[in-house]
């Protein structure tokens, strides 16, 4: 009889260990990795993943949006304070929140016009760590296909100095605002740039290609 409780003892011990095995481990809140192409969570991974990321410095398009909140005085019924919380929203239906602080503003028109609805997106390039976008500059542009120029001016001291314009198909010339590589000067190569707002008037900035790790993802 004894010999019989220690046999199925024993076997209850072996059939635990296997369940143990064989079970399904969960993961440890907080450990998810950030997705590998830095892009911005969805809105089930932000919810599950709240660490911060490598930052990566990105080029966004999307849509600006905020939430402002008020402090009341509950007896006099005053706003004694209050503060506005920003957010970048994507097509795709994801928000991330937007840190605007020291960050250049190139747009059109005001930027009130650009948060108040859908209908005006912007192009935000800046730091994604992961949870927040830092934005560096922000800008709404026209897109622009042409060719690099030089144009050389003479001076009647007999220096010279060499402008850069992006020519369009039309013969349009409009001044480029940052130097382009030389590889790309005359030699007939077609390039995209943005049409940018500049203390000098309008010109255009030649655009790198874009990388994978700057896409949204569907």
């Amino acid at each position: 009889m004894k010999f019989g409780f220690l046999v199925l003892a024993v076997v209850t011990l072996v059939v635990a260990a296997v369940w143990l095995v064989s079970a399904p481990r969960e993961s440890t809140p907080g450990t998810q990795q950030p997705p590998l192409n830095n892009s911005p969570p969805t809105a089930q991974t932000q919810q599950t993943n709240k660490s911060p990321q490598q930052p990566v410095e990105v080029t966004w398009r999307g849509y600006i949006s905020a939430v402002v909140v008020d402090f009341v005085d509950p007896t006099s019924g005053q706003m004694t304070g209050g503060y506005t919380e920003w957010f970048f929203d994507f097509d795709n239906g994801t928000t991330v929140r937007l840190d605007l602080t020291n960050a250049t503003i190139r747009l059109r028109d005001h930027f009130i016009v650009y948060y108040l609805g859908r209908d005006r997106p912007v192009y935000v390039r800046g730091i994604w760590n992961g949870t927040v976008l830092k934005a560096l500059e922000i800008y709404d542009y026209f897109a622009l296909s042409g060719y690099v120029v030089g144009r050389d001016v003479l001076f009647v001291n007999g220096s010279s100095v060499t402008y850069f314009f992006l020519m369009l198909d039309n013969g349009t010339l409009i001044p480029l605002v940052e130097p382009p590589p030389a590889y790309l000067v005359g030699t007939g190569e077609r390039v995209e740039a943005e049409l940018v707002y500049t203390e000098e008037g309008v010109g255009a900035r030649v655009l790198a290609p874009r990388e994978p790790t700057q896409a949204i993802p569907s």
